[in-house]
């Protein structure tokens, strides 16, 4: 007989699609926001959300499993956890949460054994195009999350990246698939010494922020696809876009970047760098990756070798606040 400590690891694991769904639940329906206002009964969460009092009794039972709510003298109130799922508050990960938990993402995960089997994403297996092109055609309200939610980590992320990279010695730098500009915008705001130039496809870039007074002729907006070419630059950037292909498909980019650059250029890669004690975000992305669109989370030898294959070799991994790793390449 196994001991209840095992045997409720085992209902966890098996059942554990039940933590999305109560996370979801309380937020799309408003609960999050409502205890975000003040802590609130069963009876004010109901009459003010319209759901039923005695089902969201249940749902918050599980909610306080969790550590997202806590019932204190007849009332619940929300905790540090479920805080973070608030639409709107500081680091908000609802946007996350609304793209990862959507039924087009959440299913994919479920033919993992799918890209077991075949080495292939899922997600072309599962909804007959692949995502990229799913999220544009298919989904657009779901590519507009995913947009949103890029544009927000991105915005988290640029002052960290400019606080741990040098961009002084060089003149020129381009962010590849920079999407709206806002990572470029923060590299060109300090360090008023560059120009910039903001690569990604038309529909994308004709959004772009740049149009700020300190910026005006420091940068330049060029439409294309990084799988055709890329422009010249002392510095060029591809930031959370390696990860999202596998290697036949990274390997081009990569050596599109290796043909406008020199013995001076550098190239910055923006990615986890994983290896055996990867913490859960690590493990879990490169799974979701591989079902996803075939990308993979990456070790530093997988990089080297990546790298050697388009005629560049790794010249430094700097560690940047927030987990962020800058992989810094130059040509061979």
């Amino acid at each position: 007989m196994h001991e209840k400590s095992t045997l409720e690891k085992v209902f966890q694991h098996v059942f554990a699609y039940a933590n999305s769904a109560v996370l979801l639940t309380l937020m799309k329906t408003g609960i999050f926001d409502s205890l975000h206002k003040g802590d609130k009964t069963i009876k004010e969460l109901a009459e003010e959300n319209n759901v039923k009092a005695d089902v969201l009794a249940r749902i918050l039972r599980y909610g306080e499993f969790l550590d997202l709510v806590e019932k204190r003298n007849g009332a619940y109130t929300l905790k540090d956890v479920g805080r973070m799922f608030v639409r709107g508050v500081p680091w908000s990960m609802a946007g996350g949460a609304y793209l990862l938990g959507s039924e087009s993402f959440y299913r994919t995960m479920f033919h993992l054994d799918y890209s077991l089997k075949t080495g292939k994403p899922a997600f072309d297996h599962v909804h007959g195009v692949p995502l990229f092109e799913y999220m544009t055609q298919v989904e657009p309200e779901l590519g507009k999350i995913f947009n949103s939610w890029m544009t927000e980590m991105t915005k988290r992320m640029a002052p960290a990246i400019v606080e741990s990279y040098n961009f002084s010695p060089y003149a020129t730098v381009c962010d590849i698939g920079g999407g709206e500009g806002h990572l470029l915008k923060v590299v060109l705001l300090q360090n008023p010494h560059l120009k910039g130039i903001l690569y990604d496809l038309e529909p994308i870039v004709q959004n772009h922020v740049l149009q700020e007074p300190e910026l005006e002729g420091r940068y330049e907006i060029r439409p294309g696809n990084f799988f055709e070419s890329v422009p010249e630059a002392d510095v060029l950037i591809l930031k959370k876009i390696i990860h999202d292909w596998d290697d036949e498909k990274s390997e081009i980019i990569l050596k599109n970047c290796r043909k406008v650059m020199d013995d001076r250029s550098r190239l910055l890669i923006i990615d986890q760098v994983g290896n055996d004690t990867s913490g859960f975000d690590a493990l879990f992305f490169d799974i979701h990756m591989l079902v996803m669109n075939g990308g993979k989370e990456r070790t530093k030898e997988e990089f080297e070798h990546l790298f050697e294959k388009a005629g560049l070799q790794l010249i430094r991994i700097y560690k940047a606040p927030m987990e962020i790793n800058i992989i810094e390449a130059g040509v061979l």
